[in-house]
This record gives C-alpha cells, sequence and structure tokens, in this order.
C-alpha cells in the first residue's frame, strides 16, 4: 500500500495467506485471512487491523461490500498497523519480532492442516 502522507499507520498486503479456490467453489481466502487476524491477537499483537479481500456483511437487509475496507472493491486482504505517537524504537522492534512469529505460526498451522488432509484422502 502506498500512502506517503500517513504517518501514524502502515499497511502490508496478505495476498499470500490466501487460499485458492477450494473444491465446493468457496474462496478460501477470507478465511485463511481472518485466521491469521486471529492467530495476531492470540499473541497480543496490538493495534493491527487484519482485513480480508471481497469481505462482505450483511445487516439487517444491508449487503456492505468490502466490509473493513475504504472501498468496496480493494484487489489485496491487508493488515494495517497503528504507529502512536510515543513509540520507541523497542517498541516497534518487538512488533517485528511478533509479527514474524504469528506469520511462521500460521505457515506451521497450514502445512500441518494441509498434512491431515492429505492423509485422510
Amino acid at each position: 500500500l502506498v500512502c506517503p502522507r500517513n504517518t501514524i499507520s502502515f499497511g502490508i498486503t496478505l495476498d499470500h495467506l490466501e487460499g485458492s479456490q477450494s473444491d465446493d467453489g468457496e474462496d478460501d481466502a477470507l478465511d485463511a485471512v481472518s485466521y491469521f487476524g486471529s492467530i495476531l491477537f492470540m499473541r497480543c499483537v496490538s493495534g493491527t487491523r487484519v482485513v480480508p479481500r471481497c469481505q462482505e456483511k450483511k445487516m439487517g437487509q444491508d449487503v456492505f461490500k468490502g466490509f473493513g475496507s475504504s472501498t468496496s472493491n480493494f484487489a489485496h486482504s491487508y493488515l494495517t498497523a497503528a504507529c502512536a505517537i510515543g513509540v520507541t524504537e523497542t517498541d516497534v522492534d518487538e512488533f517485528c519480532i511478533r509479527l514474524m512469529k504469528a506469520f511462521k505460526d500460521y505457515e506451521k498451522k497450514k502445512r500441518k492442516k494441509a498434512s491431515k488432509e492429505n492423509e485422510g484422502s
């Protein structure tokens, strides 16, 4: 994400986490990216917001396309993280350590799940 005037947060695309089409035709991208968001939460990675690509939410009779994003058709899943006033270099380092651990944990769990699915086939 290119946002040169935004000095209080940053974004990272999460397209590499998205699954492909499953056998029943449902897109796994939403679940994969949302699951990564739960990993961040469980690892106490605060100040983040994960937005799956093309997420829809229905509230009453209204359907919100691109829910959580600032547009209804943003082409990427992404993560934003707040950069607050007073944050220290140590805080940023700890954030990066936790974020990298979350990516590694996600990939490990993804491989484990795929292994179990292959054993069952």
